[in-house]
Parts: structure tokens; C-alpha cells; sequence
């Protein structure tokens, strides 16, 4: 009979044991899937939650009775990271438009100033950077651009493009980084935004020669 009683009492602290992890995997399954499908990715602030919930669901091995109290927090971690997440995705889904303002031919070597002008057409302020698509021996100075802006506003972000190569260039999509409200989230975007740059021959070092 005793042994019974052990066997059963073992089997109701295994279950209170794994309770916490099984509740987490079943709250974040969904969330993980969701991210892994819009290329949105956790931050460090979303790793260290998870470390909180996981030392947490360890302490209720040694004391089973706060199996509630880690349920509850196991929840509101995964609540609020879903509103964030949610909020990110609304955010950046639509509403955004990029144009890029730079000249038409250039010389080889010789720096020339292009423009990226970013709009927010959308309720909530945007976070992240934009970087430009230029080809590997292109150089640009600043590389990135970070973005602060607020609703229904405009950025313009200045740099130098230094051409590496000569003949027709062209840059096809501009890249965007988003970071979500409460900094538990990035995304990644990429626009399409094509531009063709006529690569000549530097005329004034040749002139020189």
C-alpha cells in the first residue's frame, strides 16, 4: 500500500515538475513558427526573458507548490512578447516607402553624393537603420543609417558612394531594419528600388596621364 502511495505521489511531483516547460513550449510554439515565417527575429531582451522563465520552471523542481506562480509568469512573458510582436508586424507590414535620389553616370573612383529618403505613412514610430544595396567593390561612407521615425514622418539619410568598377550598375532593393516597441523583436526587410548608375572612366586622371 505504501509503496503505492510513493509511486502515485512521485508521479504527481514528475507531472508538477514538467508542468512549467510543457506550459512555455505550448505558449511559445505558436509565436516561434509565426517569427520563423516573417523573418522576424528575438533580440537579446527576448533571450533573457526565456532565461528568467526556464531558472524559474528549475526552481519549481525543488518546490512544487510555485508551479502557479511560474504558469502565471510563463504566460505574461509570452503575452507581452506576442503584442510586440504583433505590433511590429502591423507596423512594418505596409505603410513604408523608400526612394533613393543619387546621379545617373559617375567617374571610376570618384565619390559622388546619393541620397536615401525613408517615409513612414503609418500611426506608430519606427526604430531600426537602412542600408543600400551597392555592389561588393562599391564603398559608401556611412555604410548604415539609423532610423528614428516618427508617425507620418520622413527621414533622409546622406552618404558618399565611392564606384569601384566601371560599366552600367544597377542597385535593386534597399534593406531595412526594424526594432519593436518594447525591444523584444527585429525585423528584416527588403524593398525593391532600382536605380542604374553609368560607371565611366575617370576623365580628369586621364587627362593628367
Amino acid at each position: 500500500m505504501n509503496d503505492a502511495v510513493t509511486q502515485v505521489a512521485q508521479e504527481k511531483f514528475q507531472l508538477l515538475t514538467q508542468l512549467p516547460w510543457l506550459m512555455l513550449a505550448a505558449f511559445a510554439l505558436p509565436l516561434v513558427t509565426a517569427a520563423w515565417r516573417l523573418k522576424i527575429y528575438p533580440t537579446v531582451v527576448w533571450i533573457v526573458l526565456l532565461c528568467v522563465s526556464l531558472g524559474t520552471g528549475l526552481a519549481a523542481v525543488f518546490f512544487p507548490l510555485a508551479v502557479v506562480v511560474v504558469g502565471i509568469l510563463d504566460g505574461l512573458i509570452v503575452t507581452v512578447a506576442a503584442i510586440d510582436f504583433a505590433l511590429l508586424y502591423l507596423a512594418t507590414n505596409r505603410g513604408i516607402q523608400v526612394t533613393r535620389d543619387m546621379p545617373r553616370t559617375c567617374s571610376l573612383g570618384v565619390p559622388i553624393n546619393s541620397e536615401l529618403t525613408v517615409e513612414n505613412h503609418t500611426s506608430m514610430t519606427l526604430l531600426g537603420s537602412v542600408c543600400d544595396d551597392l555592389p561588393d567593390d562599391f564603398q559608401s561612407s556611412p555604410s548604415q543609417h539609423s532610423l528614428r521615425l516618427p508617425p507620418k514622418g520622413r527621414m533622409t539619410a546622406r552618404r558618399k558612394l565611392t564606384p569601384g568598377q566601371r560599366g552600367a550598375v544597377t542597385l535593386e532593393h534597399v534593406y531595412l531594419r526594424f526594432v519593436s516597441p518594447l525591444k523584444l523583436w527585429i525585423r528584416h526587410r527588403r524593398l525593391d528600388l532600382r536605380n542604374q548608375l553609368n560607371v565611366y572612366p575617370d576623365m580628369k586622371q586621364l587627362s593628367d596621364y
